[in-house]
């Protein structure tokens, strides 16, 4: 009966934390994607998506983004309900309600107590750093990348190859919604090197067709990716070496936000003008994160096995993977276009990752 209630009230917590939010206005972006028709304007047809950059070629130079699944998505909300924005936000309700209950459900599988995947979930889908993802429409991008990605989650780990290579798809339809859903694609590729995948398929030529399809899927990726945007970055960046202190102070604002869920800010600092508090902070968090590792490696992890790993390893295996590869894009390592340093929707992922863990 527990197992059965919970994910419920689950549901019933976030609607009533979100609900508000269907009255709200097409704000920021959603005028130039969504009112303005950009995200589908110079788009015939739906396999147009795939092989056209995120905003259209005016803006291409600035921002080149690949995001087809979540421009169609948008232009499918426009055919239903037009400019009333109540749709759009409903669309993004729905994908974050599925998000929790996925984790949930997830977790359950994994051991852990009713009880306490309630409170993780629930913690999870109702920190106000999330609001910005789960509550503006052209934040779907991240909520919608979540999706596949718990769905991955889900189906990968049983006594079938089929399913294996089904959660290569959707990791696949992940990515084609954002970039961020990468970090699913290198968490199932680690839980399957760790012996993440069941004993059936122990034996090389039982995983063959699994490697094949996450092989297949990242080559048409990088294909489809290449075909609708090419080599461009935005502007003109200098290197690594001469802008350093952009991922410490990344790393830095990123840690402060997740130890204070609950403080939201849209957007924080600017690259030109650093904050040598948080960039002090951001050097603090990975130097400790480089000792933790040392002390793992030293202790003999990772280890290769040949059979599956327990429960909680995988919890733990996947959330710090999911969390650290996700995270890894928005601290201007590469180059991005844009001139903050953090925002709260780039930790949607990471913090799932978090709750696994």
């Amino acid at each position: 009966m527990l197992r059965r209630m919970l994910p419920l009230l689950t549901l019933a917590l976030v609607w009533l934390a979100y609900l508000q939010v269907l009255d709200a206005p097409l704000v920021w972006d959603d005028r130039r994607l969504i009112l303005s028709g950009e995200a589908w304007a110079d788009r015939p047809n739906w396999y147009s998506h795939f092989i056209q950059p995120f905003w259209n070629r005016a803006n291409f130079a600035k921002n080149p983004y690949y995001r087809p699944l979540s421009t169609l998505s948008l232009q499918l909300d426009h055919l239903l309900h037009g400019d009333i924005s109540i749709g759009f936000h409903l669309t993004n309700l729905l994908l974050h309600s599925l998000n929790a209950l996925m984790l949930q459900r997830l977790l359950m599988r994994r051991g852990v107590r009713p009880s306490v995947a309630f409170l993780v979930t629930v913690a999870w889908a109702l920190q106000p750093r999330l609001t910005e993802a789960a509550a503006w429409a052209s934040g779907r991008t991240d909520v919608l990348a979540c999706s596949f990605v718990l769905l991955a989650l889900h189906v990968y780990g049983r006594e079938s190859a089929i399913r294996g290579v089904l959660s290569a798809l959707l990791v696949f339809l992940g990515m084609l919604a954002k970039e961020v859903a990468v970090g699913g694609f290198v968490t199932l590729l680690l839980l399957d090197w760790l012996g993440g995948a069941p004993a059936a398929l122990g034996k090389a030529e039982a995983r063959r067709p699994v490697r094949v399809a996450f092989g297949a899927c990242l080559v048409g990726y990088v294909g489809l990716r290449h075909w609708a945007l090419g080599h461009r970055l935005a502007g003109s960046w200098p290197p690594l070496r001469e802008r350093w202190w952009h991922p410490l102070e990344a790393l830095g604002r990123y840690s402060y936000d997740i130890c204070l869920p609950w403080m939201p800010r849209l957007q924080q600092g600017e690259l030109d003008s650093p904050s040598w508090s948080f960039i002090a902070g951001g050097a603090v968090v990975l130097l400790s994160f480089l000792v933790f590792m040392g002390r793992r490696l030293r202790s003999g992890w990772p280890i290769v096995r040949s059979e599956p790993i327990g429960d909680r390893d995988w919890l733990r295996t996947a959330g710090t993977s999911l969390f650290v590869v996700s995270l890894l894009p928005v601290l201007h390592l590469v180059p991005i276009p844009t001139m903050v340093v953090a925002a709260d929707r780039f930790l949607y992922v990471p913090t799932l990752g978090l709750a696994l863990v």
